[in-house]
């Protein structure tokens, strides 16, 4: 080949590397603004600008409000949100503003659920502080809004598991009832009603027996009382619930080891469909009877104060309840199944 021919060759190659290299850079740039866009798009609804006016503010809560299903970040982010445009809002209206009212209530139902999925403390002071915030707002309210109800419903949850004093329960869901007292419609106030009603009979199981006899998915009637002498776990979970299923493994560990010595377990599931419930409990090799109603055992639950799933009741061998929402595997002694079982059941 030629010095020449050498020359331009190379002139080529150059060229196509110069190509390249300016086409990388493009894509390159390409993707990062797609990413920048892409951050910012999930940052926007966060985004609360300064000096807004009523408008603008309410419209923002809305984005807020009526956006898809939030994980845990999108609800860290919401709080901050509401709590700056609380604060605007604070500065430019008057405390009786409907905007800032329903703002306030908006703010307390995201809360309780943050508080609900662990996300935030959800003791005994911290539920009383969430309820006057709730109480607050309601005071300046003719009737309760569904988040003010939400909110309220899901505190009554929290107090339903929580192990402090039954002194210091009652007295929070009295004030509760106290709060609500001609703010809810008909239709809200019977069912809210029930609710603290069956939080405050939970108060009062431990050291009672339970009635419980229904139908099992075999067609057979189960008697709670049949199986006096024996200690049983009443387990109320759902197909569709996932900490449900994925506690299945250690009860079926528990069920396997304790069952000959003396225990027992009966299944309250949630679900209307007993195809579903026969086709899940022999793919995952289920051995214990499952208590079937196509109301998903709901009104049991609900007078026992059961307001989440899974929940469960320790029933001793004198029939009396010992123990409540016991785990296998529980970081706390109290509601550890297996410290229970080798408590109970040891020769």
């Amino acid at each position: 080949m030629s010095l020449a021919a050498m020359i331009n060759h190379s002139r080529k190659v150059f060229l196509l590397v110069s190509v390249l290299a300016v086409l990388s850079t493009f894509v390159v740039v390409g993707v990062l603004l797609a990413i920048r866009l892409q951050v910012n798009e999930r940052r926007s609804p966060f985004v609360v600008p300064e000096n807004a006016d009523l408008v603008a503010l309410h419209q923002q809560v809305m984005r807020l409000h009526l956006g898809p299903e939030m994980d845990e970040w999108q609800r860290k982010e919401t709080l901050a949100a509401l709590d700056r445009i609380i604060q605007q809002l604070e500065n430019i209206a008057a405390p009786d503003e409907p905007i800032l009212l329903e703002t306030n209530e908006i703010r307390s139902y995201y809360q309780a659920i943050a508080m609900s999925h662990g996300e935030q403390p959800s003791d005994a002071k911290a539920i009383s502080g969430l309820c006057r915030e709730v109480e607050q707002t309601l005071s300046q309210c003719e009737m309760a809004s569904t988040e003010s109800l939400g909110a309220l419903m899901l505190a009554v949850q929290l107090l339903a598991r929580q192990s402090i004093e039954k002194e210091e329960v009652s007295r929070q869901l009295t004030h509760i009832e106290t709060m609500v007292a001609g703010k809810l419609q008909p239709a809200d106030e019977s069912g809210f009603r029930k609710m603290l009603s069956g939080t405050r009979h939970r108060l009062e199981l431990i050291g009672s027996t339970l009635d419980l006899r229904g139908e099992t998915l075999t067609g057979e009637t189960l008697d709670l009382a049949d199986l006096r002498g024996r200690v049983v776990l009443i387990e109320c979970w759902s197909t569709h619930c996932a900490p449900c299923v994925e506690a299945m493994p250690a009860l079926k560990n528990a069920y396997a080891k304790f069952h000959e010595q003396g225990f027992e377990i009966i299944g309250l599931p949630t679900d209307p469909y007993p195809g579903k419930l026969i086709a899940f409990a022999k793919q995952h090799q289920i051995a214990w009877s499952q208590i079937f109603d196509r109301t998903g055992n709901l009104e049991r639950m609900q007078a026992w104060g059961i307001q989440a799933i899974p929940s469960s009741i320790l029933i001793g061998p004198d029939g009396r309840v010992i123990a409540l929402d016991v785990h296998a595997h529980a970081s706390e002694p109290d509601r550890d199944l297996n410290r229970w079982l080798k408590k109970l059941l040891s020769p």
